[in-house]
């Protein structure tokens, strides 16, 4: 078992044309982790992930906030407490057009944390 202190681990600040205001911690480092890999997302305010795919599923689970999630069924509001599932090969985006910052969980196969 290990038991790790979030607040000490390194965290990824991405700000591009692709993905901006957005923070990263991965939770498990991807080489003691067997299969799966867990991460904690800060959108913040104005911030969005555009629309992609790949070939692995998401498993997200919304800590704190809310921010919109498009898909092919459009764009849908997500909030606290909310589950989504992103099947492989679905594309999808996030955008945080409030103004309070949106904090979830994203649980992805290895073969989805480079």
């Amino acid at each position: 078992m290990e038991i790790i202190d979030v607040e000490n681990l390194k965290t990824e600040y991405f700000d591009n044309e692709n993905v901006r205001k957005v923070e990263k911690k991965v939770l498990m480092d991807p080489k003691k982790a067997p299969t799966f890999v867990m991460r904690k997302f800060i959108l913040n305010p104005r911030g969005y992930i555009l629309e992609h795919t790949h070939s692995w599923e998401h498993e997200i689970y919304v800590l704190k906030g809310k921010m919109l999630v498009g898909s092919r069924d459009g764009k849908q509001e997500v909030r606290e407490g909310m589950f989504i599932f992103v099947e492989p090969n679905e594309p999808h985006s996030y955008e945080n057009p409030f103004d309070e910052p949106c904090e979830f969980i994203c649980v992805v196969p290895k073969e989805g944390e480079r």
